[in-house]
């Protein structure tokens, strides 16, 4: 057994190096996240027409998983995957604070509602919403403790706004003034309207213009809130739980509503899929892991995506989008095409039967 062991000496060393390297691996935390392809789901399981025309394909959202301070292990199998991408954790947000346990579920009835008051629209079908203010959906490291994801900003010092354009004139010109500033405290302060409750938020974070003047950061991470009133809406919408969060669904969403408001069926029997936010007005806006996002596209089967796109912006999804097409071999089963509106989509859409 002595003479065994020492023959086999080198391998068991050699063994027992990689076993160590790969615990080590496996327990070393970096600063990096990944995202991974992950799956598409059909609108039409959480979001039905009442009464609602026929839809022989899909509209699908589509989704990623994203992994944060991965371990060294994890992040060198994902560096050999074409599928996956890597970056460097953000230092001024943390999911693990407890406030943001429920970021993704506003974002996701942010998105939801959008969806239906532009499908509505874009169907020419009477719709009443108001504009309720801005809700916070996400907190920074340096978001005073007195914001919460859900709260609601309704006013800037006592004055009402009608959007987030009216919003931030108000709020630059409060925060701007000098007399925000506590030189003594070295804290700024200002008065915002909070679900509805009148509140000083005060915060010592800054940032510096070119010409030195300090002007103060609140860490305020929102989105237009609107309200449906529902018991007039007709058709009715019947809404149920999703498993997926976040604001990436509002394209797809307003789309499939879209098609079962109106007696055309533009799925043309496809599997369709894409991603983008939305606003009241089917503006369509850049998501995140959009890379990974054309992957899940391809291992499901779809036939159309459709990828937010921006006029002139350099790093847009788009470009992303075109790069794992690329790297999936510019595969002809799978049609990338850009939009900037629902408008967009829908032209498209009406290209394909005609």
């Amino acid at each position: 057994m002595k003479k065994f062991l020492i023959k086999k000496l080198p391998l068991i060393i050699i063994f027992g190096l990689i076993t160590l390297s790969l615990f080590i691996a496996s327990i070393l935390k970096l600063n990096f996240e990944v995202v991974t392809p992950a799956a598409i789901n059909s609108v039409d399981k959480f979001i039905v027409v009442e009464n609602g025309y026929e839809t022989k394909g899909s509209f699908n959202t589509t989704s990623v998983y994203h992994s944060s301070h991965v371990n060294a292990l994890q992040f060198v199998l994902a560096k050999m995957a074409k599928s996956t991408i890597t970056y460097k954790s953000s230092t001024i947000y943390d999911y693990s604070d407890p406030r943001n346990k429920y970021s993704g579920v506003v974002q996701k009835n942010v998105s939801i509602t959008n969806s239906i008051i532009s499908a509505y629209n874009e169907a020419e079908i009477p719709i009443d919403y108001s504009f309720e203010g801005l809700i916070i959906d996400l907190v920074y490291t340096y978001t005073p403790l007195s914001i919460n994801v859900f709260d609601v900003i309704s006013e800037v010092n006592g004055v009402s706004f009608k959007n987030e354009a009216e919003f931030l004139d108000l709020y630059n010109e409060e925060r701007m003034k000098e007399e925000a500033y506590d030189e003594e405290k070295g804290i700024w302060a200002i008065n915002l309207t909070i679900n509805g409750k009148p509140q000083t938020i005060e915060t010592a974070h800054y940032a510096t213009l070119q010409n030195g003047t300090k002007y103060p950061v609140y860490g305020l991470s929102y989105y237009e809130y609107f309200k449906i009133n529902y018991e007039t809406l007709s058709p009715k919408i019947t809404l149920s739980e999703t498993s997926t969060g976040g604001p990436s669904g509002g394209l797809m969403q307003a789309l499939a509503i879209f098609n079962a408001l109106t007696p055309i069926d533009y799925s043309y029997g496809l599997k369709i899929a894409g991603t983008g936010t939305i606003d009241d007005n089917g503006n369509v806006g850049p998501i995140g892991g959009m890379y990974s996002k054309i992957f899940t596209a391809y291992y499901n089967q779809v036939d159309v995506f459709f990828v937010p796109y921006v006029e002139g912006e350099e790093n847009t999804n788009y470009q992303d989008a075109i790069k794992a097409y690329e790297a999936l071999g510019e595969p002809k089963s799978l049609k990338l095409v850009k939009v900037s509106t629902i408008d967009d989509a829908i032209s498209y859409l009406k290209g394909l039967g005609e």
